[in-house]
């Protein structure tokens, strides 16, 4: 940007490219835009973080269980059958993950 524009004008602006290819120098490839037009374009080209888009339950990539893992965990923990620790054994996840489950930070749309 600097060799072929010159300076950026302010330090509220960042150099962005269309083609998002970080190696690539073109300078027709190269945009000036502020920290929320960088987001917005990534968004925008769908690159955004996956969970931060709203993908739940089994469809989201990094789920380690089923919905009907979840209910049975939640089931079990209410009726007394198992503890968490014995839940996180059996499902073979860390006990915070079955904290979150039951208390409903996770898994929030069952």
């Amino acid at each position: 940007w600097m060799i072929y524009f010159n300076e950026v004008p302010t330090k509220d602006l960042w150099v962005l490219h269309t083609c998002d290819n970080p190696p690539c120098v073109r300078p027709d490839h190269l945009w000036l835009g502020t920290s929320s037009d960088n987001s917005q374009d990534r968004e925008d080209k769908g690159r955004g973080n996956r969970t931060y888009n709203h993908v739940m339950g089994e469809l989201n990539w990094n789920a380690k269980l089923t919905s009907e893992q979840v209910l049975e965990i939640r089931e079990s923990y209410k009726s007394r059958i198992m503890t968490m620790k014995m839940l996180a054994e059996k499902f073979n996840v860390y006990q915070g993950t079955i904290c979150c489950i039951i208390s409903r930070k996770s898994w929030k749309h069952l």
